[in-house]
């Protein structure tokens, strides 16, 4: 960036100042200092610095005020609409969250930013980019992350107690000649997809009696 000086006459400057002396707007605020500094003969890169902003602000900055004055230094972003996320949409992604997609009829197992933002538009509230959404979610504290899956044993508490009794009568009569083998690893493959999603926490249940846990296996521990 060359050197850009602005020729601003002292009444001039004398409003600037007193302008950024009385706004309580860090924007506002920012851009006086910005032409001040580049009207005492500073040039671009050296009010970047000083301000520790983008040299692309200050250009942008000159632009605007070369163009419209006083009226190009003020902070426009209040005249970009109303809020999209209230606390009403924070606290339904929030009830949302404590469910999992197929609750309301998806049939991805868990949230994404994407899908939140299709479930709520679906809900009456207005479309958000999925940025928006990722915002948020940062806000309310939910991880990003893959879900830890749960295997439940399919069978009634009182037979899965009766099973372990029988087990643990076969570990006390075992033996040298017959003794009792441990295995810490069981290899099962589930056809179910588990990536990294959006969500508080994900909880999946997975019967496991389709492999004839009930069925062979459970004969064999017992023979």
């Amino acid at each position: 960036m060359g050197r850009r000086l602005l020729e601003i006459v002292r009444p001039e400057r004398r409003r600037i100042l007193v302008l950024a002396r009385k706004s309580r707007e860090q924007v506002l605020h920012e851009r006086c200092h910005i032409i001040l500094l580049l009207a005492s003969g500073m040039d671009g890169r050296e009010v970047a610095r000083a301000l520790n902003v983008a040299p692309a602000h200050v250009s942008r900055t000159r632009t605007l005020y070369l163009a419209q004055g006083l009226d190009g230094l003020a902070d426009r972003r209040c005249d970009n609409g109303h809020r999209k996320v209230t606390e009403e949409f924070r606290a339904a992604v929030t009830a949302l969250l404590l469910k999992v997609p197929p609750d309301f009829g998806w049939m991805r197992p868990t949230w994404t930013r994407e899908l939140l933002c299709l479930e709520t538009e679906r809900r009456g509230f207005e479309r958000i980019a999925p940025c928006t959404m990722g915002r948020l979610l940062s806000a309310l504290g939910a991880r990003l992350g893959r879900p830890k899956p749960i295997v439940l044993c399919p069978w009634p508490r009182r037979r899965r107690l009766r099973i372990l009794r029988k087990i643990r009568q076969l570990e006390r009569r075992a033996s040298a000649i017959e003794p009792v083998l441990y295995a810490d690893e069981v290899d099962a493959f589930f056809q179910v997809p588990f990536v990294t999603d959006q969500t508080s926490f994900f909880w999946a249940e997975i019967s496991i009696g389709a492999i004839g846990v009930g069925g062979p296996l459970a004969k064999a521990l017992l023979v």
